[in-house]
């Protein structure tokens, strides 16, 4: 396929079931709605494995990255980037241990009993969840990769991981973490949509883009 122009994306490529490696070949959720919407619109994308989302943002405000998969609107990012129409949305929910001592009723309590949270540095998953860190700093770990996060789960080093319930269940059941569960807390609940770099995309693109996405 002749390609109008290549993107650069910026991806987690351990975090199925939305975007992993293959046999060194990208795959995933993501990744196929990624191709499919700018394969149509004459795009190639070549996928750069970022150690963290906070990276990933970083990379994308300076134009070294032209484009993000799986962003959460808020308004700061908003400043730095553009916003596609959402191509699907996410649950992040509280995953425990099965031996876990705190019986948390909400999200805000399992804060207040002093649970221990491992969360993903620079991810943005809601103003509650904020306000919350900024009160309770010191009872949470900020730690990039998913499967390190559920591995400290598992191995009751903290009280919970704040996770996509989806990408939590996966990566717990594919690497035997037997005593991670996904509770009924819901942190976040939100669309998830393309995130442009402004020194790559004008709003006539992300105009473009956002018809083709409306018309899916």
């Amino acid at each position: 396929m002749a390609c109008e122009e290549i993107l650069n994306v910026g991806a987690d490529l351990n975090w199925p079931p939305y975007s992993y490696l293959s046999e060194q070949e990208p795959m995933g959720i993501d990744i196929e709605a990624s191709r499919s919407v700018f394969g149509a619109l004459d795009y190639c994308l070549f996928f750069v494995d970022m150690p963290s989302a906070m990276r990933a943002q970083e990379q994308l405000n300076l134009g070294q990255i032209d484009l993000l998969m799986a962003a959460s609107y808020s308004d700061e990012r908003a400043r730095n980037g553009w916003f596609s129409e959402a191509y699907r949305h996410e649950t992040v929910v509280l995953f425990t241990h099965q031996n876990s001592l705190i019986n948390a009723l909400s999200v805000d309590d399992a804060f207040e009993r002093g649970g221990t949270f491992a969360v993903n540095a620079g991810s943005y998953i809601g103003e509650d969840f904020i306000r919350l860190s900024r009160a309770y700093p010191e009872q949470i770990v900020y730690l990039s990769s998913t499967e390190q996060r559920l591995l400290m789960l598992n191995k009751g080093r903290i009280d919970f991981v704040v996770e996509d319930k989806e990408a939590g269940h996966y990566i717990s059941q594919s690497k035997g973490f037997d005593q991670v569960f996904a509770t009924e807390l819901v942190v976040y609940q939100n669309p998830i949509h393309f995130m442009f770099s402004r020194q790559r995309f004008s709003v006539e693109q992300v105009s473009q883009i956002n018809r083709f996405l409306k018309q899916r």
